[in-house]
């Protein structure tokens, strides 16, 4: 059997993370992925994760690469959002 090299702290962390999320998961009922509301705002990713930087879109930061949104942040944000005219 192979041991865990992780530390008490860590699993401590770990632990405070999973709460975090499934406390942000009860109060939103949904959380999608950075792809998911890239697509339903119909923007790339790269703004969406901006946008969360800059706290334009509300955001929950499980750990340091995983970043989750709210749903009903997401579609408020989308009405808030103009829609932009291709022609002049």
């Amino acid at each position: 059997m192979q041991r865990c090299n992780m530390r008490k702290d860590d699993f401590t962390r770990l632990r405070h993370m999973i709460e975090f999320a499934r406390d942000a998961a009860m109060s939103a009922k949904e959380l999608l992925t950075p792809d998911e509301a890239a697509l339903l705002l119909k923007m790339t990713k790269r703004t969406i994760l901006k946008w969360a930087r800059e706290g334009k879109i509300e955001s929950v930061r499980v750990s340091r690469k995983i970043i989750l949104f709210a749903a009903e942040a997401i579609e408020s944000s989308s009405k808030r959002r103009p829609l932009k005219q291709n022609w002049p």
